[in-house]
């Protein structure tokens, strides 16, 4: 499915600027290409069990990967680049106070250069979030 979700203003009808419309529309698989697939991402550090790729996010050139369970479930998340050599590995992401247990990566989302990474079971299980801005390359 893909959301369209903007103003009424943005409509050619006379309608309150601050009205809200969203659209839903349903696709059939013969709407879509056939799917192509990239290079597998291989993390040298993570084997079998470490669930890297649970959680995954994209922006720009920049492409960021959790894998909750590795180090003791600790987790981190993985920071690639593309470039024209294809995707290189930036940086690996994990925060200075986690410990065994807080599954860091279990969620990432990406936006320009900053990271927000969740850790779901971190400090006694009530979960958080850490904030990350990182430079280019």
């Amino acid at each position: 499915m893909v959301a369209y979700a903007g103003f009424l203003d943005d409509l050619p009808v006379p309608l309150a600027a601050a009205d809200a419309l969203a659209f839903s529309y349903t696709l059939t698989a013969a709407d879509l290409p056939p799917p192509q697939s990239g290079p597998r991402i291989v993390v040298g550090d993570a084997g079998p069990g470490t669930l890297t790729g649970a959680a995954v996010a994209v922006s720009g050139d920049t492409l960021a990967v959790g894998a909750p369970v590795i180090g003791g479930r600790r987790g981190r998340v993985y920071l690639f680049r593309r470039s024209p050599l294809g995707l290189i590995a930036q940086r690996r992401l994990t925060p200075d106070d986690s410990v065994a247990g807080d599954h860091v990566g279990a969620a990432v989302s990406l936006s320009g250069r900053g990271a927000l990474i969740g850790a779901h079971r971190a400090r006694d299980g009530q979960g958080a979030a850490d904030a990350y801005h990182y430079a280019q390359g």
